[in-house]
């Protein structure tokens, strides 16, 4: 699966037609993440409420189901 970022983080994933956002703790966006990101990787369901998304370079990164994500502030 591929995962994309952008200038203020993970975009939404889709996982069995439902929409997903990265969790809250997932602190890098497309001008700092790390050297090692590749943005392909698998997705592995952890419950109905949790995917646990793992980066070809070993990151691994949460994904929330997009009604349990708290708003995000707006970024420049």
């Amino acid at each position: 699966m591929s995962v994309t970022l952008h200038h203020c983080g993970l975009n939404p994933i889709s996982y069995r037609d439902q929409t997903w956002e990265a969790g809250p703790a997932t602190l890098f966006d497309n001008t700092n993440k790390p050297y090692e990101w590749r943005g392909r990787g698998t997705v592995t369901e952890i419950s109905s409420t949790r995917l646990l998304y793992r980066d070809d370079s070993g990151i691994e990164v949460t994904f929330l189901p997009d009604a349990q994500v708290p708003p995000k502030r707006a970024c420049a």
